[in-house]
């Protein structure tokens, strides 16, 4: 597989995911309870050097959830080329990620992600469907716990393409 294709797609991940936490920035801090969230945004990636075969990357996305407000997550991640598979006519590759989500005001999430990155035979799709966990936070996310879904659709031309993740969010 094309490093700079599995690369994009992966970092689709961990954009998903901080999308759906910060989706609840509205949580004042000390409130606890469940909040649904919603977001969607476009990533950069930039391949990094990792042990071989692993494809590895740094990622960074802006972001808007469900309210408007403007999020911005920085991460990195890993592609495990020895965990791809033949599906539907796609290859598919485990792929992890790790990263912060910041609201701008210091609050931040802390979020992993782990799924598949799919790309088709002729290279130019690029789909991620993610399992998103949240690890814990700053400010009004300290103690931050939840989960969610993503999925995306990338361009390998350019590494781009629209994503969109929800899920819950408990504190």
């Amino acid at each position: 597989m094309p490093v700079s294709r599995i690369v994009r797609s992966s970092a689709m991940c961990g954009s998903l995911l901080a999308a759906v936490f910060f989706a609840s920035t509205s949580i004042a801090k000390g409130h606890h309870g469940h909040h649904h969230f919603r977001a969607t945004g476009t990533v950069t990636t930039t391949a990094i050097t990792c042990g071989s075969p692993d494809v590895c990357f740094d990622l960074n996305a802006d972001l808007l959830d469900n309210k408007g407000n403007s999020l911005s997550l920085s991460g990195s991640g890993q592609i495990d080329e020895n965990k791809c598979h033949a599906n539907k006519g796609n290859t598919c590759c485990h792929t992890t990620e790790s990263g912060t989500v910041a609201d701008g005001s210091g609050d931040s999430i802390d979020e992993g992600c782990v799924g598949l990155e799919c790309t088709n035979k002729s290279d130019t799709k690029e789909t991620l469907k993610c399992t998103v966990t949240i690890t814990g936070g700053t400010g009004k996310f300290e103690g931050a716990t939840g989960s969610g879904k993503l999925s995306a659709t990338i361009d390998p031309a350019d590494g781009s393409g629209p994503i969109t993740v929800s899920g819950v969010i408990s504190r």
